[in-house]
């Protein structure tokens, strides 16, 4: 069932998706999904989990939040759209659409932290 349909139903999306612009914009809460992963696709996803400071082995580590790719529906799937140059993560009234060539954040809807990446 397509994204629409599930948020058009009474309660599970709709409660989520409820008020969201729909088309992308900064404050919108998003998923994420690589369609060709392999063997199945896959959601971005991250939980409270964090790497450990230290491994058994002595090896150091970033402590940052676990991030993986999830093959099932799941809350911890979504993703706030923030504007790096703005504090909050609500979708501005009327929304302010994400444009091609635009710099985002992704905040992890559950838990409000930020997705690490390296350019």
């Amino acid at each position: 069932m397509s994204s629409a349909f599930q948020a058009s139903l009474e309660g599970g999306l709709s409660r989520i998706t409820q008020g969201q612009p729909l088309e992308v914009a900064y404050g919108s809460q998003i998923t994420l999904r690589n369609i060709l992963g392999k063997p199945l696709p896959c959601w971005l996803h991250s939980h409270r989990n964090t790497y450990p400071i230290r491994y058994e082995n002595g090896r150091g580590s970033s402590h940052q939040q676990q991030v993986t790719c999830y093959p099932f529906k799941d809350v911890n799937n979504w993703w706030i759209i923030k504007d790096p140059g703005r504090q909050h993560l609500v979708a501005s009234n009327p929304p302010r659409p994400v444009r091609h060539g635009n710099i985002v954040q992704l905040v992890h809807g559950i838990t409000t932290r930020y997705l690490n990446t390296k350019l």
